[in-house]
């Protein structure tokens, strides 16, 4: 090891693969804001075998449960209970 290495490379790398990885459903899901931060976990993506590993878990699982799922529906009650939380959510 050299003695120039950044002692803190390590926790920097895993603490931006936890990143990633907490933000992976929304990537997946096109639920990002903006470009800027799919266009930073694609880089990431890019970069990062642990994590593009984990990506290919985490889309082949989704691609599973749409196809498993797919006749499934939520019961209409359900549904509006979802739909008028999220609404309450978002108006603040």
């Amino acid at each position: 090891m050299s003695s120039d290495a950044d002692p803190l490379a390590g926790l920097h790398q895993a603490s931006e693969c936890s990143a990633i990885l907490e933000r992976m459903n929304e990537f997946l899901d096109h639920e990002l804001d903006g470009t800027t931060a799919a266009e930073a976990i694609q880089a990431h993506l890019d970069a990062c075998e642990q994590c593009l590993d984990d990506y290919d878990v985490v889309f082949a699982l989704k691609q599973l449960v749409n196809r498993c799922c797919r006749a499934e529906k939520a019961p209409q009650q359900l549904r509006v209970t979802i739909m008028t939380s999220i609404t309450r959510w978002r108006a603040g």
